[in-house]
């Protein structure tokens, strides 16, 4: 445990020294400072019809358009920092890396994990200081919170965790950051067309195509829809409906999406494990 630990905290520092970090890191206070001048406290919410909830029609406005637009910050985070950490497990495997962990009381398994948790901790920092930051500005200027709002940071996280996975995997297949990042990404966008494939059956009715298809979304994780759900979570009763609304998610049950996500998570690992573990240096 303490040789992870100690792989994590040299991985943390690895990826900090990276330029990539620090550009994310100004972009990051560069947009919380643009909220943050915002004369909100101009905008007027005041409006005349007042929800259930005891809050009238301008903040669930606000709180349906924060969360929304903290949404696409997150997914804008969770490609910049899958692109900016590709290159974490194929630095591995060049000239005398791998010697020098290996010439350590290390375990090869160890060496991958604490790769693979220094990687997320640093995502963490950076989605929780993007979002977060936002988040917490906007609502103290317009003293309305959404306390909702920590289940997106989680399901952010979660994101990152499952594409950093594929990542290492095919790092490790191809001693290469370039293939897992566009297999990443492919399967990002392509977890939202999947999700909709019930529309498309509309226009291509064959059974080999519906098989395929559902094969594919049952077992590839649901990375959009796992956000888009956490999206329609909101305090306040307007706002749920409105984002219901928007969303139109269909009748998968948010356990199942997060479930077979955990699952696909859990079996990139696994095999990330097994073939490290068989590989020749």
């Amino acid at each position: 445990m303490n040789n992870i630990i100690e792989i994590i905290r040299f991985t943390f520092r690895e990826s900090l020294s990276k330029k990539v970090f620090l550009v994310l890191g100004i972009i990051a206070s560069v947009f919380i400072l643009g909220i943050f001048l915002i004369p909100m406290d101009k905008i007027s919410i005041s409006l005349n019809s007042n929800g259930e909830n005891g809050l009238n029609l301008g903040e669930n406005i606000f709180l349906f358009f924060q969360i929304k637009f903290l949404s696409s910050i997150g997914g804008f985070a969770l490609l910049a920092l899958t692109f900016a950490n590709s290159g974490l497990f194929s630095s591995i495997f060049e000239k005398g890396t791998i010697d020098l962990f290996l010439s350590k009381p290390i375990t090869r398994t160890q060496l991958l994990l604490g790769r693979y948790l220094g990687g997320l901790l640093i995502a963490t920092v950076i989605i929780v200081y993007f979002v977060g930051g936002a988040w917490l500005v906007s609502s103290i200027k317009m003293n309305l919170f959404n306390w909702y709002f920590s289940v997106l940071i989680f399901s952010l996280i979660f994101s990152y965790a499952i594409m950093n996975s594929v990542v290492m995997l095919f790092g490790i297949i191809t001693k290469s950051g370039i293939p897992g990042l566009i297999i990443t990404f492919f399967m990002y966008f392509a977890s939202s067309l999947l999700a909709s494939r019930e529309a498309i059956y509309q226009f291509i009715n064959k059974g080999t195509f519906i098989t395929i298809a559902d094969s594919l979304y049952y077992f590839l994780p649901k990375i959009s829809q796992i956000n888009d759900y956490v999206s329609s979570f909101g305090d306040t009763k307007q706002a749920n409906e409105l984002l219901n609304q928007s969303l139109k998610l269909g009748t998968d049950s948010y356990t199942m999406i997060f479930s077979t996500s955990l699952v696909f998570l859990f079996f990139t690992i696994s095999v990330s494990v097994k073939l490290i573990n068989n590989r020749n240096f």
